[in-house]
């Protein structure tokens, strides 16, 4: 079912209030909106969980399951390989498809080849991509530092993102769990000198020259504390390249991005649910512009030609749900184009959706249609602590050099601690974006849209918003939908 069906038997079941195509909802209209929405939402959840697999038959079918053996060929569901490294020793060619037994966990990454469609076969839930080496929940595993309270890994790290407490990766009942123990990360502008600089319960501190891993534990050992301890380090889940596609996978615990990828063509992600992930350090502590984390569901960063995103569950993502960004270098002609995003379910990100591509003049995007997405919760994730109020769900730099053809249709935008639209540089109507039948769902009062870059200007949620949109995008047709402001 598309969210453009959603949305529109949602609007058809109320009584709107409206004025010149945009409509207000507030009160009891406004409380049987959201109730309706929130039915449509797990039924949506659910339809991706079991989406179904699918994919090419006419090359290589290639079999991966955790009662596999890496010295089986791979060839067939009863000599299954066991490993996602092992699928680099394979001879893949373009046509090919490796598929992965539902049910199963399989730790490790994936660096996908050229032409090859990654998915599922059997039955049961998807097959989960974790980027976690281990369950660390071994007091074994964890020393003394002679540092009151602060406990060391015995294994080296690196860049370690995140860290969930309690929280088994390969539980499907685990799926949709919004409320995993996380531990906190300490870093500073000058930097980490020392893990005497953990003070409080479940901090963390990653010590890249050392690859040390340090955690401060004021109940014992923590391997001895809890049950399951995962460890995110920096890597991606996927590292895609061209004429890929990634169907009925779910990725977890991966320190960078869920599926990543620089300059593609034809990269398809469907059907996948996305948790856990990011919270890596792109520029290092002491570094200009540092220290900088990162981690994203879905990204490109450089140019694309043929770039899909949808039917995706994101949550609990430290960044971004899904984006196309670039910040280039000069001389350096980047185009983005023929992008899709739809019927995405984004929820308890940083960002939600974001593009931007700009820098001198060579920057150029086309073809873009981002719809039917539902992007909720900004702002609340496990990596918003001390940001959350600077939350922008959904994102565009209108200073990309030259964009044609994008277009935003049919989005529900529904609660954010922070900002629902953000858009940088011009007061004016842009042109080349056009914003058509969207909903945006806030309390009244709370902020609306960042609207410029030097003379920036924040709106409020209130009437005044269909006239922020309208004159900025263009949108004369979106639905306004007051709520009381959350529980704590």
């Amino acid at each position: 079912m598309k969210l453009l069906c959603v949305v529109g038997s949602l609007l058809a079941s109320v009584a709107l209030a409206e004025t010149n195509g945009v409509r207000f909802l507030e009160g009891k209209t406004a409380q049987d909106y959201v109730a309706k929405l929130a039915e449509k939402t797990a039924a949506w959840r659910q339809r991706i969980v079991e989406s179904k697999s699918e994919y090419p038959t006419t090359g290589t079918l290639w079999y991966v399951s955790a009662a596999g053996s890496d010295a089986n060929d791979g060839r067939s569901p009863e000599k299954a390989i066991a490993s996602c490294g092992h699928l680099e020793k394979l001879s893949l060619k373009s046509g090919d498809t490796v598929l992965f037994r539902r049910g199963d966990l399989f730790r490790g990454h994936l660096r996908a080849c050229r032409g090859v469609t990654y998915s599922a076969y059997g039955t049961g839930a998807k097959p989960v991509i974790c980027g976690s080496r281990k369950n660390f929940a071994h007091a074994g595993l964890w020393k003394e530092t002679g540092i009151p309270n602060v406990w060391t890994c015995v294994e080296p790290m690196s860049n370690v993102g995140l860290i969930t407490f309690d929280h088994d990766p390969a539980d499907p009942k685990e799926v949709g769990r919004y409320d995993v123990l996380t531990a906190q990360m300490v870093h500073s502008r000058r930097g980490v000198e020392s893990p005497r600089q953990l003070t409080k319960d479940l901090e963390f501190w990653s010590d890249q020259s050392k690859k040390a891993l340090y955690l401060y534990s004021d109940k014992g050992n923590p391997g001895g504390r809890f049950r399951q301890i995962e460890i995110a380090e920096s890597g991606h889940g996927v590292n895609g390249t061209d004429d890929v596609t990634i169907d009925n996978l779910h990725i977890t615990l991966v320190g960078c991005h869920g599926v990543g990828s620089g300059t593609v063509r034809n990269l398809e992600v469907r059907n996948c649910i996305f948790d856990w992930l990011g919270g890596s350090l792109l520029i290092p502590e002491g570094k200009k512009g540092g220290p900088c984390r990162f981690g994203n569901a879905v990204e490109v960063y450089g140019g694309c030609d043929g770039y899909r995103v949808h039917d995706c569950w994101m949550y609990q993502i430290y960044d971004t749900g899904i984006t196309h960004q670039c910040h280039h270098a000069k001389n350096d002609r980047i185009v983005q184009k023929n992008v899709e995003y739809a019927r995405n379910l984004v929820e308890y990100c940083f960002w939600s959706i974001e593009y931007y591509n700009a820098f001198n003049g060579y920057g150029e995007t086309q073809n873009v249609y981002v719809h039917d997405n539902h992007c909720r919760m900004g702002g609340y994730g496990w990596g918003c602590r001390g940001r959350a109020g600077g939350a922008p769900m959904f994102s565009i730099d209108d200073r990309p050099d030259k964009t044609v053809n994008y277009v935003n249709e049919g989005n529900i935008l529904e609660l954010c601690t922070g900002i629902l639209v953000n858009n940088f540089g011009r007061h004016t109507p842009p042109p080349e974006f056009v914003f058509r039948r969207n909903v945006y769902i806030q309390p009244r009062g709370w902020k609306f849209a960042h609207i410029g870059d030097r003379d920036p200007r924040v709106s409020k949620f209130d009437e005044s918003a269909a006239d922020v949109i309208r004159e900025t995008f263009g949108e004369t047709d979106g639905t306004f939908v007051f709520v009381p402001e959350p529980r704590k």
